[in-house]
C-alpha cells in the first residue's frame, strides 16, 4: 500500500494534488496495457444493433423486472470477512444466486451481515467498485459498522470476477472490461439484474426499508437500479457516470487507435457507452434530499465539471437537491480520508 504524505506549502499541496491525480491516470494506464494484450487476441467488436439515442433522457429506461422474491439461493456462513461492532454479535452470511439468464458471468454473491437474535427492519443493499478485494476490506468495513451500529443490516454485493468471483492468477476485476463492446454491455446489465435480485431478497427477509451505498461502478450501477426501485435513500461515493470518460482519457490513446484501425468509429463506441452510463440517465426515483454524493475533487474518471452537472439535474423548484461532501483526493485516494468516513455516518444517521 502507498502512503500519502503531502506539504502544506503552495508547492506542498500543488504536489498532493498532482501525485493523487496522476495515482488515477496510472491506475487507467495498468488496465489500458491489459486489454491491449487483449486486443492483440482479440479484436475490438461492437454490436450491429441499432444504436441507442444518446442525446435521449430516456436512455437505457428498463421496464422494471420482478423482484425475484423466490429464487433459490445457497446460503452458508461467510468465512472470507469477520466483521466484529461494539455490543452487538454480527452474523456473516454468503448468499449464492443462480446465473442471470442470458449472460456469462456465473452464480452471483452477496456478503450479508445482520446482528444475531436482533433482525432489524431496514438494510443497506452496498455495492463496491472495481477492484474490490480483501485488502479494500480493511477501508469499507468502517462503513458496514457505522450501517450496523445505526440499525441497519448489510448486503455487500460482489461484483463480476471479484472475490469470489475473480479469474485464478489475475488481478481483481479482470476480464469485467472486454474489447467486445457488446460483452461490456452485457455485463453490466447482468449486473444491474444480479443488484435487483439482491434488492428483491431483502424485501423477501422483511425489510421495510432498503437504502442503499455504492462506490465507483457499484454507484453508477445503483444509480441505474434506482430509476426503478423502491429506494429509502442512496449514498454514491465517486460514482462513474460516464465510461466515455474512460474511453476519451490519455491512457486509452492506443485503444483507441485499434478501433479506429478496425473500422470502429468513435461516435459508434461513444454511444454504447452511454448506454451503461448514469450522465445519459433518467434520475434515481429518489427524493434529492434523500441522495448524498461523496465527490473526490481530482478524480480523473470522473471529472469534478462531470459530477456537478450532474448533480445540477436533481435539483427541484422548491430548493430541495442532495447532499454533497467534497475532499481533496483521487478516485484512488478518497478512501484513505477518515472524514469520508465521517461524513456518511452524518448523513445516515439523519435518515430517519
Amino acid at each position: 500500500m502507498k502512503i500519502l504524505i503531502c506539504g502544506v506549502s503552495l508547492m506542498g499541496l500543488w504536489s498532493c494534488q498532482s501525485f493523487k491525480a496522476n495515482m488515477d491516470l496510472n491506475g487507467l494506464g495498468d488496465y489500458a496495457r491489459s486489454l491491449e494484450t487483449e486486443l492483440a487476441v482479440n479484436p475490438p467488436k461492437v454490436s450491429d444493433q441499432p444504436l441507442p439515442d444518446v442525446g435521449s433522457r430516456g436512455l437505457h429506461s428498463p421496464v422494471p423486472a420482478e423482484l425475484h422474491l423466490d429464487l433459490p439461493l445457497e446460503r452458508r456462513p461467510l468465512q472470507r470477512w469477520k466483521l466484529s461492532v461494539p455490543h452487538m454479535n454480527v452474523v456473516g452470511e454468503l448468499l449464492s444466486f443462480p446465473p442471470v439468464g442470458g449472460a456469462s458471468l456465473g452464480p452471483s454473491y452477496f456478503y450479508y451481515f445482520h446482528p444475531e437474535g436482533k433482525p432489524f427492519t431496514k438494510a443497506i443493499l452496498w455495492a463496491p467498485g472495481f477492484g474490490v478485494s480483501d485488502l479494500a476490506f480493511l477501508f469499507i468495513k468502517r462503513f458496514f459498522r457505522t450501517e450496523l451500529e445505526s440499525g441497519w443490516a448489510v448486503l455487500v454485493w460482489v461484483p463480476p470476477f471479484h472475490l469470489e468471483r475473480q479469474i485464478p492468477g489475475k488481478a481483481p476485476g479482470a476480464g469485467l472490461i472486454s474489447p467486445d463492446l457488446n460483452i461490456l454491455v452485457a455485463n453490466m446489465n447482468a449486473a444491474l439484474e444480479e443488484l435487483r435480485r439482491g434488492y428483491g431478497w431483502l424485501k423477501s427477509q422483511g425489510y421495510v426499508r432498503i437504502g442503499a451505498w455504492g462506490g465507483s461502478f457499484g454507484a453508477a450501477n445503483l444509480l441505474r437500479l434506482a430509476q426503478d426501485v423502491d429506494l429509502d435513500h442512496l449514498a454514491v461515493m465517486i460514482p462513474l457516470l460516464d465510461w466515455n470518460t474512460i474511453w476519451a482519457s490519455r491512457p486509452f490513446t492506443e485503444i483507441r487507435r485499434e478501433f479506429q484501425a478496425a473500422g470502429i468509429g468513435s461516435a459508434q463506441v461513444e454511444s454504447m457507452l452511454a448506454s451503461i452510463s448514469p450522465r445519459y440517465a433518467r434520475r434515481p426515483n429518489i427524493p434529492p434530499e434523500r441522495i448524498a454524493f461523496l465527490v473526490a475533487d481530482y478524480d480523473q474518471l470522473t471529472p469534478l465539471d462531470i459530477t456537478n452537472g450532474y448533480m445540477q439535474g436533481f435539483a427541484k423548484p422548491d430548493g430541495l437537491k442532495p447532499v454533497v461532501w467534497y475532499f481533496k483526493e483521487s478516485h484512488s485516494t478518497i478512501l484513505m480520508n477518515g472524514a469520508v468516513y465521517r461524513a456518511y455516518g452524518e448523513f445516515l444517521r439523519s435518515m430517519r
